[in-house]
């Protein structure tokens, strides 16, 4: 059978081979007698069978009309063999005839002018002499002998239009006749049956041998696959608007999922109806379930695999993720976006993920990947291939930079700086690369660059005067500095300006070889721009009196006397500096301290101590807008606090307050743990589910764990700063509570989390001893938070709870967290250089009491 079918094939294939080329030649044949414009006469004459252009012919003299009518003479073709062909006039078009002698017209007299005009050029015309050249209805005796081809052309080419009362007849054909043109659409219709019968044929056979394969669990799902193949094509039978294609589509697509028992089938046009659904706000929440619904049935492995496979690529199955894709992005659109967030991450779709850290306003996060070591083989390939792309070459400086490979970030940015040679960025990180490198003279001068690509931008100022300091440029220190504070109206550098004090009051001489002392004038300006907007600093005050007291006069050394009782007012102002050595144990100047937790409660109030102590602060929580008015109001110390906002339940949250603070400082010396949660219940109220989930905290739902708050994030926060602790033999503080030192009713999660914490500074603290890292706890009592507002108590159960504490304290007080906040500031200072391992309670004398 399968023979017969080739065999039949081939035969159509020349039947419409022998088709094409019969309708090629009919063609041809067509345009050939179309085209025909001017034939000629025997006498090679050519004439135009235009009637149209007669009357033009006539009045440009080119034919003339005689007054005399000569004699009627017989023009005798040279064949004389052939009969003559007379034009013939019926229904007002002329044909011909074989005679043997001239026939007359038998015409309008319209007809007869027409005719006159065609025959005075196409052969000899005569007229009577009685005739009047004007009298054109006269009958007319033309005797002419034509070349039959010509009277072939004449007859398609010069049609005469009908008088009004002439009425058209059907023309004349033979009986029997089928144009060619019937048989050719014939023919075609017969081979194209013939096409569809060898098709079911196929079928047929191919139905027998695989016998499964056209089984797809509905006699009407051949039709119904039909349908799907359109639904993917897009396509239609008829021009539609989108309106009617759009109900088209849902029908095949309600036919499909109606009908079929395919697995895929019915998968595949589910998917297409959610894609359409997902444009319509009214069906989008059956388009987001359906979604939703459809990966469950993608990961059930209860379905067979033969089953899902039947047609799996036939219907053109979308993969999960593209339905994982979907569903995210419907979640999105619905507000949802922390939950479509963690599906991108899952895809690792980075643009969805860039967008959705923007709406959640975490845009530190953008650049968490951090995966510097394994991206700088690619970009050297990159620009191996192609040297000339801008970006990659900044890239790679930038990567270089990360992980501290000077000569490749310097290489690079030369390179970036060549192509781009107005970009700051690149300017100031390639000074950055000489300096790390030992060549300050070299990246003194590609700051200047940089100054000249942004002549704004303060923090180039800042640099640039660092490293002239440095190199002894003093009189660029001045003017930087005027420029920094043109653009930040407030900015203080207590390092620099002693620098400069110094070397003008020895007269040190500058990087050029001239005295220092020629700039004791530029320099009092500066000092007094300076102390017009900083009032309350001392050593600004004893700087400037050093300067002024240079001029020697006596108006200078009152003013320098003058300027000294100021700064002993602001010093002595300070209750800390009553005693020197107390202050100078206690200070933190030049120590970075990091503080979780910092947005409220204790941790804010240990921020704002520490920074009266010159600490280099960098505060964390989760409420960004706390953590700003916190560090203003640190602003009295010796620099504003650096922000780093973060989910201590996210790993990755936890990984950026640590680089962030070391990239922002380059060392840590002080941790201080005090971020954590309460949770109320005891072991009968208390479901596991409640136990791990739900907690309320700054007023927001959130998910987290007690023990991830408590005690895990810590143990992460610990593990990554030690080896930078070390470095600086700091120390670490964890806040945990009396809780953990007692058991308390109702809060069975909470007391075991802090006991865990206790044990956890001890043990933590023996690992570390033998590197002289230090770590302590404190126990505080009942203090005045938002701590047990968070956990659920209403305002009455708070009043009596702060109220029942008078009784449970052995002071007869509750605390407040400035008690707590020095406590702290001393275990993290020298003074405390021999204390570790210690739980410290804070507690008014609780931890002491006897339970009630």
């Amino acid at each position: 059978m399968h023979v017969q079918a080739e065999h039949r094939l081939e035969q159509l294939k020349r039947a419409t081979d022998r088709i094409q080329r019969e309708i090629e030649e009919v063609t041809e044949r067509e345009h050939e007698l179309r085209n025909v414009g001017s034939i000629k006469t025997t006498s090679h004459e050519t004439v135009d069978f235009k009637v149209r252009r007669m009357p033009q012919a006539l009045a440009s003299g080119k034919l003339k009309r005689t007054t005399s009518t000569p004699q009627i003479l017989e023009t005798v073709s040279p064949t004389s063999r052939s009969p003559n062909l007379t034009p013939k006039m019926t229904n007002g078009v002329i044909s011909t005839r074989t005679t043997s002698t001239p026939l007359r017209f038998a015409t309008t007299p319209n007809q007869k002018g027409l005719m006159h005009r065609f025959l005075a050029t196409r052969g000899k015309l005569y007229k009577s002499k009685s005739q009047n050249d004007d009298n054109l209805n006269s009958p007319i005796t033309p005797v002419i002998t034509l070349n039959p081809l010509s009277i072939k052309a004449f007859n398609r080419t010069l049609e005469i239009p009908l008088e009004p009362n002439d009425e058209p007849k059907k023309p004349l054909t033979r009986k029997g006749y089928v144009p060619v043109e019937q048989k050719i659409q014939k023919e075609l219709h017969d081979m194209k049956e013939r096409e569809n019968e060898l098709r079911l044929m196929r079928s047929q056979m191919l139905a027998k041998s695989q016998p499964n394969l056209l089984d797809i669990g509905n006699d009407n799902d051949s039709d119904i696959y039909d349908g799907s193949s359109s639904l993917r094509s897009g396509t239609s039978t008829n021009t539609l608007n989108e309106d009617e294609i759009e109900r088209e589509h849902k029908g095949k697509h309600k036919r499909v999922i109606e009908s079929t028992k395919n697995w895929s089938l019915k998968m595949t046009s589910l998917y297409y109806r959610c894609s359409s659904e997902s444009n319509n706000k009214r069906t989008i929440n059956r388009s987001m379930k359906q979604t939703q619904s459809l990966i469950n049935d993608y990961n059930d492995v209860k379905v067979p695999t033969a089953r899902r496979m039947d047609l799996f690529f036939a219907s053109g199955m979308r993969p999960i993720w593209m339905l994982e894709e979907k569903w995210a992005n419907l979640m999105f659109s619905f507000g949802d976006v922390k939950t479509a967030l963690e599906v991108f991450i899952k895809l690792e779709l980075w643009e969805d993920v860039i967008v959705c850290y923007n709406v959640l306003n975490l845009k530190h996060k953008i650049t968490n990947v951090n995966t510097y070591v394994e991206a700088i083989p690619h970009l050297k390939l990159s620009v191996e291939l192609n040297n000339i792309q801008e970006d990659v070459w900044f890239r790679l400086g930038y990567a270089a930079l990360q992980i501290e490979d000077w000569k490749l970030a310097a290489m690079a940015y030369k390179r970036y700086c060549s192509l781009e040679q107005f970009a700051f960025e690149a300017w100031n990180n390639l000074a950055k690369a000489y300096i790390k490198l030992g060549d300050k003279t070299t990246a003194w001068k590609f700051l200047q660059d940089a100054i000249a690509s942004c002549y704004d931008c303060w923090q180039i100022w800042d640099n640039l005067m660092i490293v002239s300091i440095d190199l002894g440029h003093f009189s660029e220190v001045i003017r930087c500095y005027h420029r920094i504070l043109d653009l930040k109206n407030n900015h203080l550098d207590v390092q620099v300006l002693q620098i400069l004090t110094n070397a003008i009051v020895n007269n040190i001489s500058d990087a050029n070889g001239n005295p220092a002392s020629r700039l004791l004038q530029n320099s009092l300006e500066l000092f007094g721009r300076i102390t017009s907007n900083i009032l309350n600093n001392p050593d600004i005050w004893r700087m400037y009196a050093e300067l002024v007291v240079l001029k020697k006069t006596d108006v200078d050394e009152e003013r320098a006397a003058q300027y000294l009782q100021k700064a002993y007012r602001f010093i002595t102002s300070n209750p800390w500096s009553h005693s020197e050595a107390a202050t100078l144990k206690m200070s933190f100047v030049g120590k970075v301290v990091l503080i979780t937790g910092a947005s409220s409660g204790i941790g804010a109030a240990t921020a704002i101590h520490l920074s009266q102590f010159g600490a280099s602060l960098s505060i964390s929580g989760r409420n960004k807008d706390n953590l700003e008015k916190v560090a203003k109001q640190c602003e009295c110390g010796q620099s504003k606090p650096f922000i780093v906002t973060g989910e201590l339940t996210n790993e990755n949250d936890v990984k950026n307050i640590i680089d962030s603070t070391i990239k922002h400082y380059g060392k840590l010396d002080v941790l201080i743990n005090s971020a954590g949660i309460l949770a109320n219940g005891s072991i009968e109220t208390t479901s596991l589910e409640e136990y791990d989930n739900i907690d309320k905290l700054y007023s927001t739902l959130i998910t987290c764990r007690i023990f991830n708050i408590n005690v895990r994030s810590i143990y992460q926060l610990t593990m990554l700063a030690v080896p930078h602790l070390i470095k600086t033999k700091g120390n670490i503080v964890n806040i945990s509570s009396v809780n953990g030192l007692r058991s308390f009713p109702g809060c069975l999660a909470y007391c075991m989390s802090k006991a865990a914490l206790d044990q956890f500074t001890r043990c933590v603290a023996l690992d570390l001893a033998s590197k002289q890292i230090r770590v302590n706890a404190i126990n505080p009592g009942v203090i005045a938070t938002k701590l047990h507002e968070t956990s659920g108590m209403d305002k009455d159960q708070l009043k009596n709870f702060f109220e029942r504490g008078k009784q449970t304290h052995a002071l007869g007080r509750t605390g407040n967290v400035s008690e707590v906040a020095k406590t702290i500031a001393f275990l993290a200072s020298d003074e405390a250089s021999f204390i570790t391992g210690a739980t410290l309670p804070v507690d008014g004398g609780r931890h002491a009491m006897c339970p009630r």
